[in-house]
């Protein structure tokens, strides 16, 4: 399944980090604070949520032969400081070459799309903030058939 593929990508480039400065997991306070939103988790200050808005083909969008898809992936900060974190994931996602192994999947590109304005959740009390990126992925040719 593709689109597992591309959840696997992203949930370990964003778990993955382990920077000095600005290490997403410490900004968040801990590790196991980034879940996909199907996930049966609630969500706590200092997460992190997502998931796949949709998933195109991408020669339905721009008229290619091409064996890939496009999808739209919504992350949800939860957190007090959450232009901290929303920068640390533009940082980690915004344009990352992410490495092609074998597998699955291989992601083409991934571009921040949209940033939504600053929320307030109520029952969190926290801030909260949505961002938006374009993901371009292509069955990698070593898949078998």
């Amino acid at each position: 399944d593709l689109m597992q593929s591309v959840d696997e990508l992203l949930m370990t480039r964003l778990a993955g980090d382990n920077s000095v400065t600005g290490n997403l997991q410490t900004l968040l306070g801990g590790s196991g604070r980034i879940w996909h939103s199907h996930q049966l988790q609630l969500p706590v200050v200092g997460c992190v949520t997502y998931f796949s808005e949709s998933n195109v083909p991408s020669a339905v969008l721009r008229g290619e032969n091409v064996e890939g898809q496009v999808e739209f992936y919504m992350l949800h900060i939860f957190h007090n400081q959450y232009n901290v974190v929303l920068d640390r994931i533009y940082n980690l996602l915004h344009n990352y070459r992410f490495p092609t192994t074998p597998g699955d999947v291989a992601v083409k590109s991934c571009a921040w799309e949209w940033t939504g304005p600053d929320e307030f959740d109520e029952a969190l009390e926290c801030g909260a903030k949505r961002v938006r990126f374009k993901i371009e992925s292509v069955r990698s040719a070593q898949s078998p058939i």
